[in-house]
């Protein structure tokens, strides 16, 4: 005979499984820096608590700066330091490891934009989203995003991809901002078993909302904690950011460091 379970422990089984599930899709949403905060001489200077991920709507020219075709120097810093030496370094005396890590969505995780770690294709095709057509294309080696306004205003903007997040269920894409070393994220995510886009606020929990929407600061002050190895996002304000990572993607010493 199983015992019945009382209402207290309903409740808190309830309270787990709810904090796993906010744990787990929380990704891109919160702002959080590990980094101490930045001096209080500046006021206009945010504290790691406040600093702010800006959302604005593609109708504003400031969130489609031009990213520079040149863009290595734009990206976030990849470089041991504080002691990491990389994922190189485990190779010698932990091949077997190395090489199962080397095929996993660890690896993966964050990466730069190249034919060999695209997920969709960039084939020009159009797609209609909420008053927006989106079109994702190729310009020689290069990964570009158009969005043309079809609510008769004429609108049209684009952007260069440069960075992405994910490898398994779906895949982010991150475009300079043309602020310091600050990424900006695509308002479309591509769904790779579903192999379709889809608006970024619908890919996550969240209230519904049918704006396409440009993250600023969001790569800086969220995703970079879970999903690169020796993370320092080094923010100064809401315009100045210089994040250091001793390796793009979850490596070996973000679990044995």
């Amino acid at each position: 005979m199983h015992k019945r379970m009382s209402p207290q422990t309903r409740i808190l089984q309830f309270g787990a499984i709810w904090l796993v599930v906010t744990l787990l899709t929380g990704c891109g949403r919160t702002s959080h820096s590990s980094d101490p905060p930045p001096s209080a001489d500046s006021a206009t200077e945010p504290t790691a608590t406040q600093t702010v991920v800006e959302e604005t709507q593609p109708d504003d020219p400031v969130m489609l700066a031009a990213s520079p075709t040149a863009y290595p120097e734009y990206l976030p810093k990849q470089e041991p330091h504080s002691g990491y030496i990389s994922s190189a370094a485990c190779l010698e005396c932990h091949p077997d490891e190395h090489e199962s890590w080397s095929y996993s969505y660890h690896r993966t995780m964050t990466q730069l934009v190249s034919d060999e770690t695209v997920a969709s294709r960039f084939d020009g095709q159009t797609k209609r989203i909420y008053d927006w057509e989106f079109t994702p294309e190729k310009r020689g080696e290069q990964f570009w995003c158009r969005l043309d306004a079809t609510d008769g205003s004429g609108a049209s903007y684009e952007y260069q991809l440069v960075m992405s997040t994910g490898s398994h269920h779906m895949q982010k894409y991150w475009y300079h901002t043309g602020t310091s070393r600050k990424m900006g994220m695509s308002p479309m995510v591509y769904l790779i078993e579903a192999d379709r886009w889809m608006p970024e606020s619908s890919a996550f929990l969240s209230p519904p909302d049918h704006r396409l929407r440009l993250r600023e600061g969001a790569w800086n002050t969220g995703c970079i904690q879970c999903h690169s190895t020796g993370a320092h996002p080094r923010i100064s304000s809401a315009a100045e950011m210089d994040p250091l990572v001793a390796e793009f993607g979850i490596a070996c010493e973000a679990c044995h460091g």
